[in-house]
Formats: structure tokens, C-alpha cells, sequence
């Protein structure tokens, strides 16, 4: 899907691109200041370094939009045959990285079983009341698979492995649609890949939660989709999905305050490119829909917990309001957790895994200038940006600081900036089968047809056009022009009136009109 560019989206990108560069910068000096350089050097380096990937991002760009003219229409089972294999191939190996990370876990250590130890099954086992509704929700789950298997601490580390795995798989769905191919390639690879550049298997509340938002984006980006499809037909149908995005949104905000970020994805409905002219009022009013779907569905759950625990519903709104209430705001707390904390042994190797990771990240601070009037990275830059706030503000619990959703918000803005390397244009040309009146030039299917289209005047003056001779040295037509053909049926000719130029002869051997009488039956 794409959105029309804007002011909003180019303070986006300045915010991404200052982001950035300040972690290209900083990561230059981290690896080079340890091996005796001098911070003048690492400044150089990363300016060499800033602008080598803007060169190889606009070259590529330019390349890749010649071959995709030439031959983009065929390639496109073989792109799904690769896209399938890759993402096959990321799943298996996250599920390998992380089978290996949890045999490697420690059952013993008391840091990571304050949650087992909460909810196995004794007979004094008493779930605890926890304000934090995403925190009691995943003390539940937890708790009713320790009854049905036992409490076994592989039990729980199969269940943290099974969350993070599907975690990605709809992550994957929902960054395709929204984003593109490459972006949710990109976006998979970073998250199957955790395990390496830290532990990913790790009790706690976090998984649950970040699979419980992966679903509630695929809700919203469905309903964007079928907004961009038919958001000028008359009527609810078409903006139906934004009050059932609203509602999901509304649940999972009252799990956690993060949940409410979705509601960006609703709201960029004002800005999405559709496949017709939709009017300007009925983009508020989709937005407007989901925001009630979201007021309604969380105060039925305040009013849901007020029923199950006897409170009254103003206690509730106050206690989950002290839970996420903005206090000061602080930088450090974006870095209390390292982004990159590798357990590649070689060094050589650590370089090159961050290496690639800055790079990628620093591509969609020039991919973004590669068209003029879309982009895709705003909404994915909108909720990383949203979601430091929280952090930064102490929004955010310390059970559930959302780093690690950050992190991956990080990621897929730099799956996009990659996807807006690639010319869309073309597929987006593809998808809507036609484009405006005015930009249609009619080419004819062969490069060497020798017939110039009829006019008008050829029809009124009954004249055929003659063949002109053929030119071999005609350009290649372009694939994304709508080629039409010859009229291969005969022209109607042109009605010549007649005027009878002679006298009739009025003699009486002309005359057939024979007597009969009345009693002839015609049987003579």
C-alpha cells in the first residue's frame, strides 16, 4: 500500500534519517575508539561509509526500474518461488536458534523463574492479582499449561518459542500487505534471527503480548485494504473494519498501553493511496470509526473487570491509569537494554552482523527520495516513534518495557526502506489494470507494424490510409503502457444517397393487377 507523501512524512523521515545516521556514527566509534582511532577518523569513515550506501541505493534504484521494464512480468512466479523459500528457510532456522538458546537456558537460576514460581500448581497456588492486565493475562495462560502438563520448566520455554514463532509469521502477513515483499522478508530475517544478537528465550509477559499485536495489525491492515479497494462505495461495508480494528485495538490497550499505537495504523487511512477518488470527509469518518470501536470495546472490558472483581469501575480506570501514567521523561531509558548484544564468538563475525544491520537501516534515509509522490516507511517510523515516547515518558511497565518491540519496529522501517528501492510503481500499475485517460498512449503490439491508426476524416472521406514503410529502428515498446491492437473488422462505408435520373414508362403492359372473382378458390 502506498501513502501520499506530505509535510507529516518528511518529519518523519528527517526524524528516521537523524536516527539513522546517529547509530551509523555511533557505531563507527564504538568499533573503532577500542582499537586506538581517533574520533576525527570515525567521523570520516562514517561520512564515507553515509555516503557509499545513499550511491548504492540510487544506482540500484536505477537499475533495478531498467530491468524491471524489461522483464518484470515474467519473473514473477520465480520471485514467489524465492520469497516462499526464504521464508521457510527463516522460519526453520528460528526455530533451530531458539530450541538451541533454551537448551542453553539456565532451570536453575532464580532471575528467570519469578514467573514459574508464581503460577505452578501447588495447593496453595493462588494466581496473584496483577493490575497490569497484559501481565495476568499471561500469568493465566501460563498457569493453565502447567495444569494440563505438569510443572515442568520445558513446558514454559516451548510455550515462549510457539509464541515468538507465530509472532513472526504474522508479522511477515502483515508487513507484505501493508509494506511489500522485501519489507517483510527483511522484517522476518530480524526477528528469526534474535536469538544471535541476543536471548530470546526469556520467561516473561513480552511474547504473549507482542503476538497478541501482530494479530490485532493484521486486523488493521485488513481493514486498510479493503478501504484502499472500495473506500468510495456508499454505505458501512467498506468501512466496517475499521470499528472491528477499533474494537481489538480497545482490548489490547486495556492489556497495555502500547496497544493504543495501532490506532496510527487506523488513522493512516487519511493519507493511503486508493484505487479510486475517495473524498476527503469519509477518510476522517473510517478514522473516526475506529477510534469509537476502540473507546467502546475498552470500557467494556473495565466494566468486564469490574464485574469479575467486585470493584467499581472508577477504581479500575484509576488503577490501570497509575500503571500507565506519563512521568518524566528520559532518554535512558531507550538504552537501559543493549540493541545489539551478540553471542557470535568471532569477532570478525560481530562486525559484520552490525555492519549490515546499520547499513540496512541507513537505506531508507535515500530510498525515500526514489519517487515523488508515495512512500511506505511513514507508518512503520510513526509507531517506533510513538512507542519511544512511551518508553522515554515511563508509560511503559517494567515488566513490559517494549524494547524489544521497539527494536523490531526499527527493523521493519528498515524492510521498508529496502522495499522503496524497488520500482512499485509497475506493480501497483499491474494491480489496478489501467491507469488515468490522460497518461494512456496507444502503441501498437508489434514494433514494426506498418499501419497508421484511422481517423475521423478517413471515414468521412472514404479514404484508407497507406502503408508506410516499415522502420526497423523503432525503440522498444514499454511494458507498462497499455498496448492496444489494429481494428482487424472492415470499416463501414459511407451511404451515398441515390436519385432516380429517368422517367417511368407508363404504358399498360406494366399493369399485373388481374381481376378475380369472388368464388375462385385457386384450385385451377
Amino acid at each position: 500500500m502506498n501513502y501520499k507523501k506530505g509535510i507529516l512524512s518528511v518529519i518523519l523521515w528527517f526524524i528516521y534519517a537523524l536516527t539513522a545516521g546517529t547509530v551509523l556514527v555511533g557505531t563507527t566509534m564504538v568499533m573503532l575508539l577500542p582499537e586506538g582511532g581517533s574520533r576525527p577518523i570515525g567521523l570520516v569513515i562514517a561520512g564515507v561509509w553515509l555516503a557509499m550506501t545513499g550511491l548504492v541505493v540510487f544506482l540500484l534504484h536505477r537499475f533495478l526500474w531498467v530491468k524491471w521494464a524489461q522483464n518484470g512480468e515474467g519473473s514473477g512466479q520465480v520471485k514467489l518461488i524465492i520469497e516462499g523459500l526464504a521464508v521457510v528457510a527463516l522460519i526453520a532456522v528460528g526455530i533451530t536458534l531458539r530450541v538451541r538458546e533454551s537448551m542453553q537456558y539456565d532451570i536453575s537460576g532464580a532471575a528467570g523463574n519469578i514467573w514459574f514460581d508464581a503460577v505452578k500448581v501447588t495447593e496453595t497456588t493462588r494466581i496473584p492479582q496483577v493490575v497490569h492486565g497484559a501481565v495476568y493475562f499471561y500469568l493465566q495462560v501460563l498457569h493453565g499449561l502447567l495444569v494440563f502438563l505438569g510443572n515442568k520448566m520445558t513446558a514454559a520455554l516451548v510455550l515462549q518459542i510457539v509464541l515468538q514463532i507465530l509472532t513472526g509469521i504474522f508479522l511477515y502477513f502483515a508487513v507484505r500487505k501493508l509494506t511489500g515483499m522485501v519489507a517483510a522478508v527483511v522484517s522476518l530475517a530480524y526477528w528469526m534471527l534474535c536469538p544471535v544478537l541476543s536471548g530470546a528465550v526469556i520467561l516473561g509477559p513480552e511474547p504473549l503480548y507482542q503476538l497478541l499485536w501482530m494479530i490485532g495489525l493484521c486486523v488493521c491492515v485488513e481493514a486498510l485494504d479493503s478501504f484502499r479497494g472500495r473506500g468510495d462505495t456508499p454505505g458501512i461495508r467498506s468501512v466496517g473494519g475499521f470499528f472491528l480494528s477499533g474494537i481489538v485495538i480497545g482490548i489490547l490497550g486495556y492489556l497495555d498501553v502500547a496497544g493504543l499505537l495501532l490506532l496510527l495504523v487506523v488513522f493512516s487511512a487519511l493519507f493511503l493511496e486508493t484505487k479510486q477518488q475517495v473524498k476527503w470527509m469519509r477518510r476522517i469518518c473510517a478514522g473516526a470509526l475506529g477510534l469509537f470501536g476502540t473507546v467502546v470495546a475498552f470500557f467494556v472490558c473495565i466494566a468486564l473487570d469490574a464485574v469479575g472483581s467486585g470493584k467499581q469501575m472508577e477504581n479500575i480506570l484509576l488503577a490501570w491509569w497509575k500503571v500507565f501514567s506519563p512521568g518524566r521523561f528520559t532518554w535512558i531509558a531507550l538504552y537501559e537494554q543493549p540493541a545489539v548484544h551478540t553471542y557470535v564468538p568471532d569477532k570478525v563475525a560481530t562486525v559484520i552482523i552490525v555492519a549490515v544491520m546499520v547499513t540496512i537501516l541507513a537505506c531508507g534515509a535515500f530510498s525515500y527520495w526514489c519517487r515523488k509522490e508515495h512512500e511506505r516507511q511513514s507508518v512503520w517510523i510513526a509507531l517506533a516513534l510513538a512507542l519511544g515516547i512511551l518508553n522515554g515518558c515511563g508509560m511503559l511497565s517494567e515488566d513490559m518495557p517494549g524494547l524489544t518491540l521497539w527494536y523490531l519496529l526499527l527493523a521493519v522501517a528498515a524492510g521498508a526502506g529496502v522495499q522503496a528501492v524497488l520500482p512499485y510503481e509497475m506493480e501497483l500499475l499491474r494491480e489496478v489494470k489501467g491507469v488515468l485517460p490522460e497518461t494512456v498512449e496507444a502503441v501498437p503490439v508489434g514494433a514494426a507494424s506498418t499501419k497508421r491508426r484511422l481517423k475521423v476524416q478517413d471515414l468521412e472521406t472514404e479514404e484508407f490510409p497507406e502503408e508506410e514503410p516499415a522502420d526497423f529502428q523503432e525503440e522498444p515498446v514499454e511494458t507498462e503502457k497499455i498496448q492496444l491492437i489494429e481494428n482487424p473488422l472492415p470499416l463501414p462505408k459511407k451511404h451515398v444517397p441515390k436519385v432516380l435520373d429517368y422517367k417511368l414508362n407508363g404504358d399498360d403492359d406494366s399493369d399485373f393487377d388481374y381481376p378475380v372473382a369472388d368464388d375462385d378458390d385457386f384450385d385451377h
